[in-house]
């Protein structure tokens, strides 16, 4: 099984706000670097950054996920 994160919620919210990634980052309290790592599913980061990441979004840690098999 393989898990993948949905880089499109954070696309969207982004989008919807109108935000850079700097600002994006800010508010989640993460680094450039720990963003750029969700965005290629590079699971080398904290699990805190999507706690983080989650809480901006308004959304479940689970939520973010997409299972395939």
């Amino acid at each position: 099984m393989k898990n993948e994160i949905k880089i499109e919620l954070i696309k969207n919210f982004m989008e919807d706000n109108n935000l850079s990634k700097n600002r994006f980052c800010e508010m989640c309290k993460i680094s450039l670097d720990s963003y750029q790592k969700i965005m290629r599913n590079d699971f080398d980061f904290s699990i805190r950054v999507l706690f983080r990441v989650a809480k901006i979004l308004g959304v479940e840690v689970f939520e973010m996920f997409s299972w395939k098999c």
